[in-house]
């Protein structure tokens, strides 16, 4: 038993030298890109900095798992270059005793993934954007924003045609309360923000006057979204929490083009910590093939390839899926999950195989 304390703490200590490896590469190709688009606006480089610390969050968000699959391989490849895998095996312990510090690995790293998640890496996401527009960008946030723009909140989804100041213009409320079925909707030419709720005004932008649905005012009043809530055309997934991402799925119709981006998010925020679960059972099938392909070979230097090799190609299929479910060629739960679900059959059927 303290045998199998010593390995789980040797790979959790792997896992983390690599983690520090991995973002520390991912920061330095996202500081190259903010640096460019910070010259491209005359603002000052210093924000850099400022970006490369808002950005840790989702570089651990992104890099965990891989991190998770290198020192997985490592550990046991050197277990294996060692004999110790072997005088593990000849004490009569079984492989799934063998392979329970490399799963509780995965298991602390998934945990953690959910828990940046959803308090870490939504707050974060929404403070870049607001240093991107206000520092690098020059857009404040209170500026005229034209544009048609989809928004899901408290009083249902919104569907905006142009801001100015504290007033919207040709917009379209589908009330909370009857979405289901996505029936008329509330239509207003012209809003005005009065600090309580949203009222109608009888004139519109260009100052022609328009007939006013009294019915609606009760409801336009009881709205409590603040102008500012409409400056985001479409908030990232990483911005929102699981329940906020449901609360967008529940609301927006399913012609909107950012629903299948949200859905997929949705999902990345379960495939993700599903593939820290599966990345050990990975690591042993590709260390057992190693060592029995190369017996003491390469070494290090091979290990840390073959480990570079099937973290580029899983990053790969995963971008991939990604990209379907967003383009609605999968469905987003398609998209997302099959990748994690092909790592399961490739251990399940080369275990079995082996």
């Amino acid at each position: 038993m303290m045998h199998l304390l010593h390995i789980g703490r040797r790979t959790m200590r792997i896992v983390f030298l690599s983690l520090i490896g991995l973002v520390l590469l991912f920061s330095l190709f996202d500081m190259i890109e903010h640096v460019r688009v910070c010259l491209a606006n005359a603002a000052p480089v210093i924000i850099v900095f400022d970006l490369f610390l808002l950005r840790l969050p989702t570089a651990l968000y992104q890099m965990l798992p891989f991190a998770v699959l290198f020192g997985c391989l490592a550990v046991m490849m050197e277990m294996a270059r060692t004999g110790e895998a072997l005088v593990l095996h000849a004490a009569a312990q079984k492989e799934c005793r063998g392979l329970l510090p490399f799963a509780l690995t995965g298991l602390v790293a998934a945990v953690g993934m959910i828990a940046i998640g959803e308090w870490w890496l939504p707050p974060s996401e929404n403070t870049t954007r607001l240093l991107m527009q206000t520092d690098v960008q020059h857009v404040e946030p209170n500026e005229n924003l034209s544009g048609v723009r989809w928004v899901a909140g408290p009083s249902g989804v919104w569907r905006v045609g142009e801001r100015r100041g504290d007033e919207l213009s040709n917009v379209l409320l589908y009330p909370a309360e009857a979405v289901d079925g996505w029936g008329d909707p509330l239509e207003a030419e012209h809003l005005a923000w009065n600090g309580e709720g949203w009222s109608q005004l009888p004139e519109a932008v260009d100052g022609s006057a328009r007939k006013l649905d009294i019915s609606a005012d009760a409801i336009w009043a009881k709205a409590l979204e603040p102008p500012e809530f409409f400056d985001a055309r479409y908030p990232t997934s990483e911005s929102m929490t699981a329940g906020r991402l449901l609360d967008y799925l529940a609301w927006m119709p399913a012609q909107i083009p950012a629903r299948a981006a949200y859905a997929t998010g949705l999902g990345l925020r379960g495939s993700l910590p599903l593939l820290c679960l599966l990345f050990p059972f990975l690591a042993a099938r590709l260390a057992w093939r190693r060592a029995m392909l190369v017996r003491g070979g390469m070494g290090r230097v091979g290990t840390v390839m073959l480990g570079l090799v099937a973290g580029l190609v899983v990053f790969a299929l995963v971008a991939l899926g990604k990209a379907a479910a967003e383009a609605g060629i999968l469905f987003p739960a398609v998209g997302t999950l099959s990748v994690p679900m092909l790592v399961f059959l490739w251990v399940l059927v080369d275990r079995r195989r082996n």
